[in-house]
């Protein structure tokens, strides 16, 4: 039984269908793990701060079975843990769930069953996790998602069910993943969308279908980013729109649908930046412009912006230097 000042452990049902304890699952494995768990049949309430294995292991409802977690949930740096074996029949985090600083867990296969999150998810600063196979039936999360710091990370086809997020997603420093494919489920974010810091990433393919942001979307210090075409569908964001420090991006093809910006503009030291052409048809941000210190981008491009945007009522503040002289 777990310990904790919170606890409470309710037999909600009979048990529906087959034991959950997972003594048979590839836990090991780099492919799908089916779902092992339908119906919760034990509700496990409290909020738990895992710091071992032994505290982990405790975690499983007497009997093993199918059970989901009224409240939040934390892992945090255990050495030794290579899995997550305790939580094969777990369904549902109301709250939280943040997995972070296991310098020695290799797969989230357990969590396969898991369908709903219903705070935040983070997975963040593990060096050797390679994929997020086992998340791959999360459908909803109702908080943010942060997917940061992991050494070794791939891919992010494991977040392949992923419909929606309530707040913010963000995607940073994963130095070796390539390309967002993976979240093409996802249409919408509630709060903002990060991509920050991640070295090898070269285009943003996997967002295709995100139409709108309730925040900020920063994409930012990503130096191999050569294409904003995942960017397709976005017609606005309610926060800024960020570019700044991504070195290799010479255009802002995929941007051509982004029609209103609820606060700034900002495109920043992105030196191989020449042309604004994608943004013909943005008509509508509400606060400010800044184009400043992007060294192959022409004083002709950002004039024929603002004047566009001045003569669609756009009275806001304009920042604008360290461009490519005429």
């Amino acid at each position: 039984m777990p310990r904790c000042t919170a606890f409470l452990l309710v037999l909600t049902c009979a048990v529906l269908g087959f034991g959950c304890s997972g003594k048979d699952s590839p836990l090991t494995s780099t492919h799908d793990t089916p779902a092992a768990c339908g119906v919760a049949t034990v509700t496990v309430a409290g909020d738990f701060d895992i710091r071992s294995i032994a505290a982990l292991e405790s975690l499983t409802p007497d009997g093993g079975g199918c059970f989901r977690l009224e409240g939040s949930l934390q892992i945090a740096m255990i050495d030794g843990l290579k899995d997550l074996r305790p939580l094969t029949g777990l369904t549902e985090v109301t709250g939280d769930l943040s997995i972070s600083l296991n310098p020695d867990l290799q797969t989230l296969a357990a969590l396969s069953s898991v369908q709903r999150v219903g705070g935040y998810l983070g997975i963040f600063s593990h060096q050797s996790l390679t994929d997020l196979h086992g998340l791959h039936n999360v459908v909803h999360v109702g908080g943010s998602v942060s997917i940061a710091s992991n050494e070794r990370l791939v891919d992010l086809s494991g977040l392949r069910s992923l419909s929606t997020v309530g707040s913010s997603l963000w995607i940073s420093r994963n130095a070796k993943i390539t390309t967002l494919a993976g979240l093409e489920q996802l249409s919408s974010v509630g709060g903002g969308l990060g991509i920050y810091g991640n070295d090898a990433l070269v285009d943003l393919d996997g967002l295709q279908h995100v139409t709108r942001a309730g925040d900020t979307v920063s994409i930012s210090a990503n130096p191999s980013l050569q294409s904003l075409a995942g960017l397709s569908a976005l017609t606005r964001t309610d926060g800024s729109f960020v570019l700044q420090q991504n070195a290799r991006l010479a255009d802002l093809a995929g941007l051509e649908a982004l029609t209103y910006i609820g606060w700034a503009l900002a495109i920043l030291d992105n030196p191989r930046l020449h042309a604004l052409d994608a943004l013909s048809g943005l008509t509508d941000i509400r606060h400010s412009v800044m184009i400043k210190n992007n060294a192959a981008l022409s004083q002709a491009g950002i004039i024929d912006l603002t004047s566009r945007l001045q003569q669609s009522g756009f009275s806001g503040t304009t920042e604008i230097s360290g461009n490519l002289l005429p």
